[in-house]
């Protein structure tokens, strides 16, 4: 059995800057969410081991952040990951264009998720 990442399934990554009127360190956190299902679309349950790395480039470049392999949960396809929990993700990880890269029990999921700013990031910015 294969296991596949449905990217049409697959929740964008977010990254959410809270910032209060004296200013708040911002959280080296990213909430991921993904959907598994095996070569025949089913989808997968049970605990998976994950790795994610966040690399320079869509395809080749270097990893400039990594976590794992921990342990994730799976129901009904759908995973819920917290990132930075044991390596927090600094600005520099994020400066620049970024793709996240999954690795699910030694498969790589392909293609890399382009990383994104949620909509709070967006608003501090301005």
């Amino acid at each position: 059995m294969k296991i596949r990442m449905v990217p049409s399934l697959v929740a964008a990554l977010t990254l959410s800057v809270l910032l209060s009127a004296a200013g708040a360190e911002v959280p080296g956190m990213i909430h991921h969410q993904g959907y598994l299902t095996d070569d025949a679309g089913v989808p997968i349950d049970g605990d998976r081991e994950m790795r994610f790395f966040i690399y320079d480039q869509e395809t080749g470049g270097i990893a400039v952040w990594l976590e794992g392999p921990i342990v994730v949960p799976v129901t009904g396809g759908v995973f819920h990951v917290l990132l930075g929990q044991t390596n927090p993700i600094t600005p520099f990880h994020l400066a620049g264009p970024r793709w996240l890269e999954v690795i699910v029990d030694s498969e790589y999921m392909e293609p890399r998720e382009r990383i994104v700013s949620g909509l709070f990031a967006i608003e501090a910015g301005n």
